[in-house]
């Protein structure tokens, strides 16, 4: 019951901001998939290693790439370890909110 209360409420919000019934179905199962996802990805980088240990091991595997097969990856290592942070957690929410909005304002 507790997981029809949350869609109730969430997609009764969604509706009272304007989302169309097709649109405010999407929006929340393309949020709850995210969040989940995230989680799945988050936990074992985040949660069982320091973010210090996982930097390192971000490190340790860059310098078993070569520069010239993968010059992006190297020249984002200093961005990669907070690929499981609650900062990319959040930039990713916002740029998926973004991409959404009430018919009203189309």
């Amino acid at each position: 019951p507790s997981v029809f209360r949350d869609q109730e409420a969430s997609l009764g919000l969604l509706r009272s901001a304007g989302f169309d019934r097709p649109t405010a179905v999407q929006i929340y199962f393309a949020l709850l998939t995210y969040t989940l996802g995230f989680v799945a990805w988050e936990i074992p980088r985040a949660h069982h290693q320091s973010p210090a240990d996982y930097g390192q091991q971000w490190h340790h595997i860059l310098t078993d790439l070569t520069t010239s097969e993968y010059p992006t990856l190297h020249d984002l290592a200093e961005q990669l370890p907070d690929a499981a942070s609650e900062n990319q957690f959040e930039a990713g929410l916002s740029a998926l909110l973004r991409g959404f909005a009430p018919l009203a304002s189309r």
